[in-house]
């Protein structure tokens, strides 16, 4: 346990969690423009339910850039 402390193997877990769950997020969000349902996505409800608040946050960024690039 103190060696998988050692090399952070619970954050680096973590960290792999995160990005398998934005990964999944991210192609289902291109699946939703694809099918022009953007108002579905809207519900970040479910995302901040899972407690990733700072993806959120950086969605919504990406949301909006996405809507200025038309």
């Amino acid at each position: 346990m103190g060696l998988t402390r050692f090399f952070g193997f619970s954050g680096f877990f973590r960290v792999y969690e995160v990005f398998r769950v934005f990964t999944i997020f991210y192609n289902f969000y291109g699946f939703i423009e694809f099918t022009g349902f953007s108002g579905f996505i809207g519900i970040s409800g479910f995302t901040g339910f899972s407690g990733f608040t700072g993806y959120t946050r950086v969605y919504r960024v990406y949301e909006v850039y996405a809507d200025l690039q038309g």
